[in-house]
């Protein structure tokens, strides 16, 4: 029962800090939506994102390889796309109107 509580609490605090970090994320991007546009936004994200996933897999010895690559294929695309989308929505939308839009 009390581990039942602690993966419980675990949970609620990973959605929080979840649901921070992208409110940065949206923030971040209306900043400087001003001086670049989303895709070079979509770019950077991604690049981040890669470098901070690859050195943690690197990190812990786990291996690129995967089985579904069709799925995975269609699954990066399909992401991409929606990442344009929220990065070009924040970049022309209010704030406050794009996080209503993405609840």
């Amino acid at each position: 029962m009390l581990s039942k509580l602690h993966g419980i609490r675990n949970g609620i605090l990973l959605s929080l800090m979840a649901t921070f970090f992208f409110s940065l994320t949206n923030l971040f991007t209306k900043l400087i939506s001003d001086d670049m546009t989303f895709t070079e936004i979509a770019f950077f994200r991604s690049f981040i994102g890669l470098v901070i996933v690859s050195s943690y897999m690197l990190y812990k010895g786990n291996s690129f390889k995967a089985d579904h690559k069709k799925v995975l294929f269609l699954r990066g695309i399909l992401g991409g796309i929606a990442l344009l989308c929220s990065f070009y929505a924040i970049s022309k939308i209010k704030l406050g109107e794009v996080s209503i839009l993405f609840q």
